[in-house]
């Protein structure tokens, strides 16, 4: 299934909820450019009727948790992607469905068709030549977890997460289908865009030496008993034997060169039409301005108050907007060459987790568009009747939990449209929202 060329790159993030999986996860992708598989959505819409009702709901829960994530590290890995995932399989089996048959909410016959289900998949998917483990003090995460934005968490039983704690530490000391790295997400900040680099490269170098080497170590990615970052590994405690590993070539490693900063979580890309909506850009003398790009002024007005009604729209679900007119252009203030703009736009929808395109008649919105499917985001196509609209534009058709087509008349509509109950459902597919 996965004989390839050269087989992907595959790293899991574990570790308690609130310990900085998803932190981390994501952050990690985006340095490195590789595919990012987060937590299901679709999955965690059984939450709230899963800890109302347990016993009514554990194993169908715990299942959807299963099969969707192994079904979406599938389909990655079986397109040749590099992947970063926010919590393996193994814990969906040894910890969590373990802890509800523990608790008598999923009974003995269930307990064993679910580890059926399991031993299929982890018997189809590669198991991941790495994980790294978020370690963070039990205190801490009980200090985390109120502040975060997930209604179901105020379901939890009594001690929950005290007892899921106690499974992941039993589970980590018992870990050995491949090599376990450590970082204390207590000590280590990694929501700061210098330590995810430092993270990568040490990332970098350990694929490296397990690509080179029979025997593959578990160390400590930092030494926290030390002020300053350590950049090299630190041996802990194993030795694995070679046949974990697979003789078939692998693809490079390397850290891309990246100039925009880590996007927040979850963000949107919002493409749309720039350069014939500016005006030239004049000096004092009513001239224009020497070397004055192509681009012109974005200047205020009802076009741009509504691309910024736009992200307010998205604001109030919790996402997160970049928009290039403002983040990249500065509304046509800035003085960018062409290949600077593509370069920076590109990073951009790579590193956000929805594209959002109102195309018209814009070149730079139609490759963003592209940019955005090739790396099979999320995309929702608005069309506007008054945005004159491409050839190429007019033919893009809905593709199920993939791509959304909405269309209104002004674009006054749109912020109206991403907010009813259609839009949200298929964001909702994809990232998390208020």
């Amino acid at each position: 299934m996965y004989n390839t060329v050269k087989k992907p790159w595959f790293i899991a993030i574990s570790g308690v909820m609130g310990a900085g999986k998803t932190t981390l996860s994501r952050g990690l992708a985006q340095i490195l450019n590789w595919s990012y598989a987060p937590e299901n959505i679709t999955a965690t819409l059984y939450l709230k009727d899963f800890f109302t009702n347990r016993k009514r709901w554990a194993f169908e829960t715990q299942t959807a948790f299963l099969v969707h994530k192994a079904l979406q590290v599938q389909g990655i890995l079986q397109q040749n992607h590099n992947l970063i995932l926010d919590r393996s399989l193994f814990e969906d089996l040894e910890i969590f469905a373990k802890y509800f048959y523990d608790q008598g909410d999923i009974d003995e016959r269930s307990y064993k068709t679910y580890n059926a289900i399991a031993a299929h998949f982890l018997d189809a998917i590669p198991t991941p030549d790495i994980i790294i483990y978020c370690d963070c003090p039990i205190e801490i995460i009980k200090d985390r977890i109120p502040k975060r934005d997930k209604a179901y968490q105020d379901l939890y039983p009594p001690n929950h997460v005290d007892k899921i704690y106690d499974l992941y530490e039993k589970w980590r000391n018992n870990y050995q289908q491949s090599a376990l790295y450590r970082l204390d997400t207590f000590s280590v900040d990694s929501r700061r865009q210098d330590i995810l680099e430092i993270i990568a490269k040490d990332v970098i170098d350990i694929l490296e030496k397990q690509r080179n080497t029979s025997q593959v170590y578990q160390y400590n990615l930092f030494d926290v008993s030390s002020e300053n970052l350590r950049r090299d590994a630190h041996f802990l405690t194993q030795i694995f034997t070679p046949n974990e590993f697979t003789d078939q070539p692998r693809g490079p490693l390397a850290i891309p060169p990246r100039q925009v900063k880590i996007t927040k979580y979850p963000s949107a890309y919002i493409a749309a039409p720039f350069t014939d909506r500016t005006v030239p850009i004049e000096s004092e003398q009513n001239l224009l301005l020497e070397n004055e790009l192509e681009h012109g002024l974005l200047r205020k007005g009802s076009y741009r108050k509504e691309l910024l009604d736009i992200t307010k729209a998205l604001e109030q679900m919790g996402i997160y907007s970049i928009l290039p007119h403002r983040d990249v252009n500065e509304w046509g203030k800035r003085k960018l060459s062409p290949n600077k703009v593509i370069e920076l736009c590109t990073e951009y929808v790579e590193t956000t987790d929805i594209f959002i395109g109102i195309l018209g008649m814009s070149h730079g919105s139609h490759y963003e568009f592209g940019i955005a499917r090739g790396l099979r985001k999320p995309a929702i196509i608005i069309n506007c009747e008054e945005i004159q609209q491409s050839f190429i534009a007019s033919g893009i058709f809905e593709i199920q939990n993939t791509v959304l087509l909405l269309r209104c008349e002004k674009m006054s509509q749109i912020p109206t449209l991403l907010l009813d109950d259609r839009t949200r459902g298929f964001m909702r597919q994809h990232i998390p929202i208020r």
